[in-house]
């Protein structure tokens, strides 16, 4: 999304050169939801990557008998990486929105959240157009 931030960005600024644009994108915050989802996930997989790698130890070091779920980690290492990878995976994925929102002078002209999709460079132009700005060729 950051990319195409910088397109739309480097694109208004080529179309409107003599205009002095204050332009500044920043990250559209996810629910506390999604934060809380992702957060549980991140404990889900550092958990999951201790024992994996040395749960076994840990249990001999504190003469503990060890689980049978910790037994089972151990004969199935590739399987639980592959699971703790897709639970890293789906945590990450709840803090991007995929928000792409547009303002000027602080009041929204575009929403992705909204249509969406991402505008095309026609529609920022008319946008433009639309509050007051001069059309270009």
């Amino acid at each position: 999304m950051k990319n195409y931030f910088l397109q739309v960005k480097d694109f208004i600024e080529g179309n409107y050169p003599s205009y002095n644009w204050y332009i500044t994108g920043f990250n559209y915050p996810p629910s506390p939801l999604s934060i809380l989802i992702s957060q549980v996930a991140t404990i889900i997989w550092i958990v999951g990557i201790i024992l994996l790698l040395c749960g076994d130890l840990i249990f001999r070091t504190l003469n503990i008998p060890m689980p049978k779920i910790i037994q089972d980690i151990n004969n199935n290492k590739v399987f639980c990486f592959g699971v703790l990878f897709i639970i890293n995976s789906l945590g990450n994925s709840q803090l991007a929105t995929g928000a792409f929102e547009m303002y000027l002078n602080d009041e929204l002209i575009y929403s992705k959240l909204a249509t969406g999709r991402l505008p095309s460079g026609e529609e920022v132009l008319n946008l433009l157009v639309k509050y007051g700005y001069p059309k270009v060729k």
